[in-house]
């Protein structure tokens, strides 16, 4: 418990709320019968379901209401019995302990399996963060040349000065020593259109600077509302930003970017995402390439054209024709030395080599064709090699992390997507106080669209979202299933 003592457990109840809001809560019955019935003969009732592999048993637990200030609902004890064989802790309701021959496996080290039961004592709704008094408001256009910057006037919001900045660190860090100077270093707030990673980052390192990332929808929207005519240029940007985030400035939210061992794991994430995407157009290439010349080598190799087995059979044999002049026997060892051994697999490709006959015998055709498909083995076989390599960063990486074990404790979380997971939640744990916050962010949550003379609200999908956090959500909804019962339960 001492080692707990340092992690807030705040942690431990986004994990309950992120089960009951990614894979929606099952009734209450089906909880108790997926628990089992051990404890009812003693007049005990099973706890819900577990949120990791194990399953803990305990009393039977009551939800009440909080007040509307409460983040979430409220659960306590009722008709806990006593005795020896239960205990307490702060982070769990009394936990039945394992009785002598008992099937069900009790830990008692919370900071390897986590916690089943979880008593909310923290408020995570936590009033937003008191913005100091800013000297100046200042909006940023940047461009590859030159970065445009506009101060707004923070009481009839005109425009009190303007420039251009040239966009390299130097002429940056001048600028930021003369803005620093001209305010005497009280504080500024400095507001930017998305995406602008590198900009955000260089501002940080200094302490009078309150930045705020702007979505560039938002803004887009704000100056059409101004410019109905669409008229647009950098200057007029830079003033816009500014003045959007003087309007807006009490529902703004200061850009606070997580620790660095999160934002590592999450760089390597996305850039893992981003090979493997690139893989699969070029495999989908391939795949075309093969359907027009070579099409029975798609069965050959199998479904995943970018494994060794693959890459090695198109390099040995580019074409139908030099797969018909080699022996059965050469074939078939080389299917045994790629670990494709199983007799029944490697004899119906050898009598699919016997019985087809080639697509066509152009000799355009198979010059040019394999030289293309050489090309794309070479991209992809060096891409498999960077996403190994990036793989191995990202474990060691994530294995680094303290709230790795969380992430560890849910069920069919493989390092891939506990990792996935990490990246999505950060480690401020303020970024998603409620379950609403997770789920529209991700865009999970639907939205619900009323219009007209339509009496009832038609639901649609959430467009406006990260795409590959929404993703993450659902491959792992879906990886769940068949290990955990309560998932199962409710699909």
């Amino acid at each position: 418990m001492a080692a707990l003592a340092d992690i807030p457990c705040r942690y431990f109840i986004a994990q309950r709320i992120f089960l009951d809001s990614a894979l929606r809560r099952p009734p209450v019955a089906s909880k108790r019968r997926l628990a089992g019935g051990r404890r009812r003969a003693e007049g005990v009732q099973t706890c819900p379901a577990p949120l990791g592999r194990q399953s803990f048993p305990g009393p039977c637990l009551r939800r009440r209401r909080l007040p509307a200030t409460s983040a979430f609902e409220h659960f306590e004890q009722t008709d806990a019995p006593a005795g020896p064989d239960w205990i307490r802790n702060d982070y769990s309701v009394a936990v039945r302990m394992n009785k002598k021959g008992s099937s069900i496996k009790l830990s008692m080290d919370p900071v390897q399996h986590g916690c089943c039961l979880l008593l909310p004592t923290l408020n995570l709704l936590q009033g937003p963060k008191m913005l100091p008094v800013f000297a100046a408001l200042i909006g940023l256009d940047r461009g590859d040349r030159l970065i445009d910057w506009a101060q707004i006037n923070q009481t009839d919001g005109s425009t009190v000065a303007c420039g251009q900045v040239p966009n390299r660190p130097e002429a940056l860090l001048d600028w930021v020593f003369a803005l620093q100077k001209r305010f005497g270093g009280a504080p500024v707030a400095i507001a930017m259109e998305q995406p602008a990673a590198a900009l955000l980052e260089f501002l940080r390192g200094f302490g009078f600077i309150t930045l705020f990332a702007l979505n560039p929808h938002a803004v887009a929207a704000y100056r059409l509302s101004h410019k109905p005519s669409r008229s647009k240029n950098d200057a007029l940007d830079a003033e816009m930003v500014g003045g959007f985030l003087r309007d807006r400035l009490e529902k703004l939210q200061p850009h606070c970017p997580d620790t660095v061992m999160t934002r590592t794991v999450a760089a390597l994430v996305r850039h893992r995402r981003g090979l493997v995407d690139l893989r699969t157009r070029l495999t989908n290439q391939l795949t075309a390439v093969l359907k027009g010349y070579y099409p029975q080598a798609l069965e050959l190799v199998g479904e995943e054209l970018h494994s060794v087995l693959a890459i090695a059979f198109l390099r040995k044999w580019p074409t139908f024709q030099a797969l018909r002049r080699a022996r059965p026997e050469t074939v078939r060892q080389f299917y045994h030395a790629h670990r494709c051994v199983r007799k029944s697999a490697v004899d119906k490709r050898l009598a699919l080599i016997t019985q087809s006959v080639p697509l066509s015998d152009d000799d355009a055709l198979l010059h040019t064709e394999p030289l293309l498909m050489r090309a794309l083995l070479d991209q992809i076989e060096a891409l498999g090699r960077s996403i190994s390599t990036l793989e191995a960063q990202l474990f060691e990486a994530y294995g680094r992390h303290p709230d790795a074990f969380i992430f560890e404790s849910l069920p069919a979380s493989g390092r891939i997507h506990c990792a996935r997971l990490l990246a999505a939640f950060g480690s401020q744990r303020e970024r998603f106080p409620t379950p609403g916050s997770i789920l529209t962010h991700s865009g999970i949550a639907p939205i619900l669209y009323t219009s007209g003379h339509r009496k009832e609200p038609r639901t649609i999908r959430r467009k406006a979202c990260p795409t590959f956090l929404k993703q993450s959500l659902h491959e792992w909804a879906a990886q769940s299933i068949p290990h955990s019962l309560w998932t199962q339960a409710y699909y």
